[in-house]
């Protein structure tokens, strides 16, 4: 019954804030159904992942509508992101009561991955000033696939910092092994998995500029058409998982 009820909850929240459509509210509920049977620290993870990033999502909406040409249809999510961003981490829950701690530490560093790439990306495009492609560090327009700023790493890292704590609360009341190795795996998931998207999407990913906006059409920015938000995703957080979850396992 609490996971029905938990997952319940952040569906029709989301649906109703406008954070997700309807396919969006119906696979977050699936997947929410998934996490909350598994122990606290699961559903934890997950909530903190979803409750920051849809609130940076809707802030500063009229400087990103400036320098993203589909703000409006983006910000609010499908079952595509959804999928984007939990599937790898439904996974690795499904395999806890098999290997629990390969489980817990790829689930974790999933997800602070996924945090650390929202956060870097939805505060990043706020600074006022123009970021720097990663792969050659030359400056290009907010919004821009592979962007840097300062300010969206410090992001990054300040996603990690959140997510790594949250997993020492829950430790204070439900104890789980290797509660500093397990925070350090957060940390490190979101800053490095930032800059592993970061750098998928400089390279794999297109982007152009379009009536001062970015988009997929107008003058070539950087990248090549070859993967798109969604599968950068879902690439770079694959990754930092499968490592965080050796990592914890050592």
């Amino acid at each position: 019954m609490i996971p029905f009820l938990l997952s319940s909850f952040l569906a029709v929240d989301g649906y109703r804030k406008g954070s997700l459509d309807l396919s969006g509210s119906i696979c977050g509920f699936v997947l929410g159904m998934v996490v909350f049977s598994k122990p606290v620290i699961y559903g934890i993870v997950l909530a903190v992942f979803y409750l920051t990033s849809s609130k940076l999502t809707k802030m500063g909406k009229d400087r990103k509508r400036k320098v993203e040409k589909d703000y409006d249809k983006n910000s609010r999510r499908t079952w595509i992101n959804v999928m984007a961003n939990g599937f790898t981490g439904m996974i690795w829950a499904l395999l806890y009561s098999r290997y629990p701690s390969l489980s817990l530490g790829g689930y974790c560093g999933h997800f602070a991955c996924c945090m650390g790439d929202t956060w870097s990306s939805e505060i990043g495009v706020l600074s006022k000033s123009d970021p720097f492609l990663i792969t050659s560090l030359k400056r290009v327009p907010p919004g821009t696939n592979g962007g840097l700023s300062v300010l969206g790493l410090l992001a990054s890292l300040g996603a990690g910092l959140l997510m790594g704590l949250s997993t020492l609360l829950v430790h204070l009341w439900i104890p789980h092994e290797r509660p500093w190795l397990l925070f350090l795996i957060c940390v490190l998931s979101a800053f490095v998995g930032s800059l592993l998207d970061s750098l998928l999407g400089a390279t794999l990913q297109i982007s152009r500029l379009e009536d001062n906006s970015i988009s997929d059409k107008g003058e070539y920015i950087s990248g090549r058409d070859i993967l798109d938000n969604h599968q950068v995703n879902f690439a770079s957080s694959l990754v930092i998982s499968l490592f965080a979850s050796l990592s914890y396992t050592q």
